[in-house]
């Protein structure tokens, strides 16, 4: 509730008076009308989104108002829709800079509001502890969800947003060399150790065991594998039943008192079970032969060859069903 109280009132400084914002904060430097407009307009995209309740566009239409003039009110409504979206980490600093260029005793409520709203946010920051063996800072590079992270952070309590995240070491001229992932809770404290030259030491983001879609060497995701061998199970346990009812349709036909007449009933009962056999027969060697690539595919890893192809080639039975798969 504060924070949609908070929006109101910067919502009414910056659209109706945006030059006022200069005599409560900092000085800054002023746009052009049509630069400012644009601003405007943004900005009150971003607080129509937020009285909405549609956090993600708030945040994207504060950000592109901020962008476009860097008044100092918008960091305040763009820090309360960050940390609306779980980005704790972006809101706190954008606290900070509220806090920072804000000094003016005019505002003390706003003020306030940011102190408290800040604190609260590092209360909720979850940390995390990277142990790497094995780096080579000369050549080796660590990455947090795809961000450079510097060496003396390493072995330190590092806050980082709340959730799924993914460690990746980077080599120079080599590529990854070490690679895992972690999900924290907010407030949560996590220590992720990985040894270089060793991928897929911790759980992958979401609390997947490596292997188990996660990604594992190459950047290979086993997932899509494993669907396929699900999937082809299914078919074969489907084509097991055909075969299985077909089976019984011709034994109650052979199964006849000798001397009973060949009638058209009988003659039904026959051709259906032949086709239920050989459907079943076609659709389980199929399912089966969809499992063995899927397995094979999940275990092959991805690159198989010089050219980054695995392949498998399985043949069902006396030369019925014949399947070769490249990926």
């Amino acid at each position: 509730m504060r924070c949609a109280v908070g929006l109101a009132v910067w919502a009414f400084v910056l659209i109706a008076a945006p030059r006022s914002s200069s005599a409560q904060c900092e000085s800054e430097p002023e746009p052009r009308e049509e630069v400012r407009a644009l601003a405007r307009q943004r900005y009150a995209e971003g607080v129509e989104a937020s009285r909405a309740e549609r956090w993600d566009a708030a945040r994207e239409a504060f950000r592109q108002a901020l962008e476009i003039a860097p008044f100092t009110p918008i960091l305040y409504n763009l820090a309360g829709s960050q940390e609306q979206t779980g980005r704790l980490i972006q809101a706190a600093e954008n606290y900070r800079r509220f806090l920072r260029r804000c000094q003016s005793r005019r505002t003390p409520n706003l003020r306030r509001d940011a102190e408290q709203l800040l604190s609260s946010i590092e209360e909720r920051l979850a940390r995390v502890t990277l142990q790497i063996e094995g780096l080579d800072p000369a050549t080796d590079e660590v990455f947090l969800d795809d961000r450079p992270l510097v060496s003396a952070v390493l072995g330190n309590a590092l806050p980082v947003n709340p959730g799924p995240h993914e460690v990746r070491v980077m080599r120079r001229g080599e590529g990854r060399v070490a690679a895992g992932g972690f999900h924290v809770p907010e407030g949560g404290e996590h220590v992720l150790e990985l040894t270089v030259g060793a991928e897929g030491d911790g759980p992958a983001p979401g609390g997947a065991e490596p292997g188990l879609g996660a990604t594992g060497a190459g950047g290979f995701d086993p997932t899509p594998a494993w669907v396929v061998f699900g999937a082809s199970l299914g078919v074969a346990a489907a084509g097991g039943v055909l075969l299985a009812v077909g089976q019984v349709e011709a034994s109650e036909v052979e199964g006849q008192p000798d001397g009973t007449p060949w009638t058209p009933e009988l003659q039904s009962q026959a051709d259906r079970a032949d086709l239920l056999r050989n459907l079943g027969w076609v659709t389980m060697s199929v399912g089966l032969a969809g499992a063995a690539v899927g397995m094979v595919w999940a275990l092959v890893g991805g690159p198989g060859d010089e050219d980054g192809e695995g392949e498998a080639t399985l043949r069902v039975g006396p030369g019925s069903v014949s399947v070769r798969g490249s990926f």
